[in-house]
């Protein structure tokens, strides 16, 4: 996955539904249902024009027909899934 340009985040790829969050009993387990998905990039989601949020990350995904769609991960759930079986 990739630091994509605030400009790739429009209205028309906003589709925040289709992120899991009926899965959400812990983070752990959110986290999980993320990194199922197929993340193609992120940006800081204070720097995107459509629903800025400075304490959420703007996530891009893609599904299996290749659409792409992006939605809202709270900064502390994206270090989780971002730094996934990294060491700090």
């Amino acid at each position: 996955m990739i630091s994509l340009p605030p400009s790739e985040f429009t209205f028309a790829k906003y589709n925040g539904m289709d992120l899991p969050y009926a899965t959400i009993c812990s983070t752990d387990t959110y986290i999980a249902a993320l990194m199922r998905e197929h993340i193609i990039g992120y940006c800081d989601g204070g720097e995107i024009e459509i629903r800025p949020r400075l304490d959420d990350m703007a996530v891009m995904f893609e599904d299996d027909d290749w659409n792409q769609f992006w939605g809202h991960v709270s900064k502390d759930v994206w270090i989780g899934i971002y730094f996934k079986g990294k060491k700090l």
